[in-house]
């Protein structure tokens, strides 16, 4: 599931930063166009910066229509 980050990075007005958790592979382009998002960006923390070791992470940055 995607979140709202709770200690979001400062983006411009009208991009939001949610943070998508996962235990096995995904495919984000897929999860986030079938929520209906068109325009988005996004990317994976390496091992070494992850705040939670064991659970992978994305970065989602969603700009609002």
């Amino acid at each position: 599931p995607i979140f709202p980050n709770d200690y979001p990075y400062n983006c411009e007005d009208g991009i939001r930063h949610c943070l998508l958790w996962f235990r096995k592979p995904i495919c984000p382009d897929a999860i986030l166009s079938s929520l209906g998002h068109s325009t988005y960006t996004y990317f994976e923390n390496t091992p070494a910066n992850r705040s939670v070791k064991d659970l992978r992470h994305m970065h989602v940055f969603i700009k609002d229509k």
